[in-house]
């Protein structure tokens, strides 16, 4: 047989009894802040300081950082379309949800993103600032493996009202090497 639970609500009689048929009675609008029951109850794991991992919508398989205009310092990131080995050429769609810009640019003009890429601290990087699809030169602050498909860096010229530079979580598969001749 269960025992009896008693919850705190906001009914006048004060009480609910579970029947000791394990079918419980419906409670008429409990405040979740003062339940109090005699069971077990498990703590929800805390979160604080922790990066959870990316959405499963990111596919992160298919991303490139591309140069729109050749030799330029610009670097947007974009979807692999297709790939053309005979013209060394590539069919990019730009992350961009507002733009949705087909590119056909060729290989040199293209890097695509590993995020199995292992980084340390203190490397000089190419990393999509939080909320953007661009590219921004960062260095690396921390990378442990235990921050879930992401990797801290600090962006160059980014720094707030008192001059400090802040960490900026960017997932692996949105970093890559300082292209070439960018340093």
């Amino acid at each position: 047989s269960i025992a009896p639970t008693t919850i705190t609500t906001n009914n006048p009689n004060n009480t609910l009894r579970r029947s000791s048929t394990n079918t419980p009675m419906p409670p008429p609008s409990i405040n979740p802040t003062t339940i109090a029951t005699q069971q077990h109850l498990q703590p929800l794991p805390t979160t604080r300081g922790i990066i959870p991992p990316p959405p499963k919508s990111i596919a992160t398989s298919n991303l490139a950082a591309i140069q729109v205009t050749p030799n330029s310092p610009d670097w947007i990131l974009a979807k692999i379309l297709s790939h053309d080995k005979v013209l060394k050429t590539y069919k990019l769609i730009d992350e961009d949800i507002s733009s949705n810009q087909i590119y056909k640019i060729p290989e040199k003009q293209v890097v695509v993103l590993n995020k199995e890429s292992k980084w340390n601290r203190g490397d000089v990087v190419y990393a999509v600032y939080p909320d953007t699809t661009s590219f921004y030169e960062s260095t690396v602050s921390s990378a442990p493996p235990s921050l879930n498909g992401y990797v801290m860096v600090q962006f160059k010229d980014d720094w707030d009202a008192n001059g400090v530079t802040h960490e900026k979580a960017v997932l692996l598969a949105h970093v890559m090497k300082v292209p070439t001749g960018r340093r």
